[in-house]
C-alpha cells in the first residue's frame, strides 16, 4: 500500500467512524455528515445577500468560497469590497484590507462556535453542540443547541453532491445568504489555504 491511499483508507475508515456516531445522534445528522465529507472539498464562487429580520436588503457582495476536509476553509469577499477568512487546521484569520487589520483566532474556538466549519470538521464533540434538521431531500437546517456568540444557525441546500445554497443566521435576527456557482474543476490543496500577514498591517490576536 502507497503513502497516498495509505491516508484515503485512514480517511475512510474515520469517515465511517464519524458517520457512526452521527447516525446515533439522529439521521437528520447523518444524512447531512454523508453528503458534506461526500466529496473531498471544492471551490465555487458565491453571491452573498444579507438582509434584515425584516427581509430589507442591507448588503450584496460577490466572491469565492473554498473547502478542504476536514479542517481546510476560505471565504473571500471580492466586491463590493475586498475581506478574508481562512481557517488552516490551527488558526483562523479574518483580514480586513480596508482597515490594514488581521485578527487571528483560535480554530478549535472557532470550529466550536460556528455552524459554518461542520463543512470542514468531523470532530463529533463539535457536531454534538448542534441540532440538524431536515427540510426535505436535499435541505438541512443546523441550529446551536446553546446559543453563543453572533450565529446561531444555517441551512444547507444541495444540489447532487454539492452545496448549493447556505442561510446563515445571526443573534440579531439577519440572514446572510450565500448562492454559489458551479464547483470549479479539481480540489483545492492545503497550500491554497496559507496566509501570511501582510506588512505593515495591524494585528489584533484572539487566541
Amino acid at each position: 500500500m502507497n503513502k497516498k491511499t495509505a491516508i484515503l483508507s485512514q480517511a475512510g475508515l474515520a469517515l465511517a467512524a464519524f458517520l457512526t456516531a452521527a447516525a446515533a445522534s439522529g439521521d437528520a445528522g447523518s444524512e447531512l455528515a454523508e453528503k458534506v465529507f461526500k466529496t473531498q472539498g471544492f471551490s465555487a464562487e458565491f453571491a452573498q445577500t444579507v438582509r434584515s429580520g425584516d427581509g430589507k436588503i442591507l448588503q450584496e457582495s460577490k466572491g469565492e468560497m473554498s473547502l478542504l476536509r476536514p479542517d481546510f476553509f476560505r471565504m473571500e469577499i471580492t466586491e463590493p469590497d475586498e475581506s478574508l477568512l481562512v481557517a488552516d487546521g490551527k488558526e483562523v484569520y479574518s483580514y480586513d484590507p480596508l482597515l490594514e487589520q488581521v485578527v487571528i483566532y483560535s480554530f478549535d474556538r472557532e470550529v466550536a462556535n460556528s455552524p459554518l466549519m461542520l463543512l470542514v470538521s468531523q470532530d463529533k464533540k463539535i457536531w454534538d453542540r448542534y441540532r440538524v434538521e431536515s427540510r426535505g431531500k436535499d435541505a438541512f437546517k443546523v441550529t446551536l443547541k446553546k446559543p453563543e456568540g453572533l450565529v446561531t444557525g444555517m441551512e444547507v441546500l444541495f444540489s447532487g453532491d454539492q452545496i448549493s445554497k447556505l442561510n446563515v443566521y445571526e443573534t440579531d435576527g439577519k440572514m446572510s445568504s450565500y448562492d454559489f456557482g458551479a464547483a470549479k474543476d479539481g480540489v483545492p490543496e492545503q497550500k491554497d489555504f496559507k496566509f501570511t500577514v501582510p506588512e505593515g498591517v495591524a494585528v489584533d490576536d484572539q487566541r
